[in-house]
């Protein structure tokens, strides 16, 4: 597993939330809001409020080759049906998130086409808001493959 941001996961160190890419909203983005609700549990989420587009740069080149989805839980907020975009040196392939609004979602995506080259994977996009009312909120983002079936060791023989 490849976590970028959950509160109960080990995260890649050095990522930037909130990059200015001139998008609107960027004033307004919070990396540690805490939703109405969470009884001060401390479990935070990314808010981009005036989401028209927001982006997450990581902190260095990931190789997510071996990964077979990637995962994230997201609220969207008037209407929208945004996109998530997993930038590398290769094509930006955008992914569709269908509108759930009002509602936490939980989202795999399969890694099959999901970016032009697994191998040099560097940030994130998300895309399609009006720029005004429309908001996300996302939480648990992470790249993360099935677990082995245990088996049995063939290099060990009965005898």
């Amino acid at each position: 597993m490849i976590s970028i941001f959950s509160g109960a996961y080990n995260n890649i160190s050095g990522a930037n939330y909130n990059p200015n890419w001139q998008q609107s909203g960027f004033d307004s983005a919070s990396s540690v809001y805490e939703p109405t609700g969470s009884g001060g549990s401390g479990d935070v989420v990314l808010a981009y409020p005036n989401f028209n587009y927001q982006g997450v740069e990581f902190n260095g080149t990931y190789d997510i080759s071996a990964m077979e989805f990637l995962h994230l839980d997201i609220w969207t907020v008037d209407g929208v049906a945004p996109n998530i975009a997993v930038i590398s040196s290769g094509a930006e392939i955008p992914n569709a998130i269908v509108n759930g609004d009002g509602a936490w979602q939980s989202i795999d995506i399969p890694m099959s086409g999901i970016t032009g080259n697994p191998l040099s994977v560097i940030q994130f996009k998300f895309a399609g808001g009006n720029g005004s009312s429309q908001a996300i909120y996302v939480d648990n983002l992470y790249f993360w493959k099935t677990a082995a079936a245990p088996g049995t060791d063939a290099t060990i023989s009965a005898l």
